[in-house]
């Protein structure tokens, strides 16, 4: 496959809209009144050639220093969850070490009070800090000659909607201050609105990434503002990292939860049987046609046959911007127009003959160029096809 032969958004349908990050109603905002400052860590030896190693801790240590050099407060260091031997290449005196590996997302949200500085080299987290009102920065564009370039081009991609002041390029500059106070967004919210307005019935919301756990507890304090005696009911695909986290501290905020096993391509037996149960538990789940569905997880397996079997239900998907752009709307992705994408013998499997079998909606999953994050996965069909309401996730500045 080339760049040619992917459906891009339907333009015709004028049902994509851009809308901020719903953080407003997480209801816990930062406060100016303290200097401490958090590092996000990074699994770096787990990038294999995607890095020169040997400089990337160099820089990483000079990134620290920078901090110490500059900074005041309390100065605290999270490793990210996969870390194992990167703490020993790190000079971290003066940080505190948070023990345990419960997600920056959610560690973010509930220290709001008490951390008013987010740094990080290259973490997806620093966009969740950044629009929940941490003054926000990224350290990759410093180590820019530490990666190959297809993972610049990606991280450039995925990070652009960032302001310029987030991303760090040399270690001599002062930092500009760049926090904001999650907007409310009235896009979002009148969208909504009309959605519980056009049906009666409870409201799905449906999750893979840990990334969006604020997100979703937003976007159900938002269904309940607008509608308060409507059921919000959650559906997790258990991604590894969901067990970083105390399910009993999002439960609250839902009528139901439930929970089961994200489900990846696979020629094993074993896996394909796994794949027919959780469908047929799926088609069975007690959802009536007025009932609502939210997802987050686009093409997944589970959200794939949520929807495939509820095709008359209204549907949205919230897509943050960057994946939205590389994924869904890839022809807008210049850089790409040389690549060859390759599937490999199960997502061709399950796009071929798997998905249709089982009544879904085809998928793409292929792999381009070198590295283990360069691929693309999304369904077959433009996505505002599918979905009745796309809101793309953006930073407060890129509307």
């Amino acid at each position: 496959m080339n760049i040619s032969d992917f459906k891009n958004i339907d333009d015709s349908k004028n049902n994509i809209k851009s809308v901020f990050w719903p953080y407003f109603w997480a209801q816990n905002y930062n406060s100016e009144n303290n200097k401490n400052v958090l590092f996000l860590g990074s699994d770096f030896y787990n990038l294999g050639s995607e890095i020169n190693t040997a400089e990337f801790i160099i820089k990483n240590n000079l990134c620290l220093d920078f901090i110490r050099n500059n900074y005041r407060g309390k100065l605290y260091y999270k490793p990210h969850p996969a870390e194992k031997e990167e703490l020993k290449a790190l000079n971290l005196d003066g940080f505190e070490i948070i023990a345990g590996t419960e997600t920056a997302e959610f560690f973010l949200w509930k220290n709001n009070y008490h951390i008013n500085h987010c740094f990080s080299i290259a973490s997806t987290s620093s966009i969740a800090a950044y629009n929940l009102g941490y003054n926000s920065y990224l350290f990759y564009k410093y180590l820019e000659n530490c990666f190959k370039n297809e993972t610049k081009s990606y991280l450039a991609n995925y990070f652009k909607g960032l302001p310029k002041s987030a991303l760090v390029t040399n270690l001599t500059s002062p930092l500009e201050e760049d926090r904001i106070i999650p907007p409310k967004d009235e896009v979002l919210e009148q969208a909504l609105k009309d959605m519980l307005a056009d049906s009666a019935g409870d409201v799905w919301i449906l999750v893979s990434e840990t990334k969006f756990v604020i997100a979703i507890i937003a976007v159900a304090n938002l269904v309940k503002k607008l509608s308060p005696n409507r059921n919000v009911n959650l559906i997790i695909s258990q991604h590894h990292r969901w067990k970083n986290l105390n399910l009993g501290d999002i439960k609250g905020f839902y009528k139901n939860t439930y929970v089961y096993p994200r489900l990846f391509y696979s020629l094993k037996p074993s896996r394909l049987i796994s794949s027919i149960r959780t469908a047929f538990k799926i088609m069975r789940l007690p959802v009536k046609k007025e009932d609502i569905i939210l997802g987050f997880s686009p093409y997944e397996f589970i959200e794939n046959c949520f929807i495939s079997y509820h095709k008359s239900n209204k549907k949205g998907v919230f897509i943050d911007k960057g994946v939205f752009d590389l994924h869904f709307n890839i022809r807008s992705q210049a850089h790409l127009g040389d690549k060859e994408f390759k599937f490999d013998k199960a997502s061709f499997f399950y796009n071929k003959f798997f998905e249709p079998l089982l009544g879904l909606h085809k998928t793409i999953f292929v792999r381009y160029g070198e590295g283990i994050d360069h691929y693309i996965s999304r369904f077959e069909e433009p996505v505002n096809l599918i979905y009745d309401q796309v809101f793309v996730l953006n930073n407060h500045l890129d509307n």
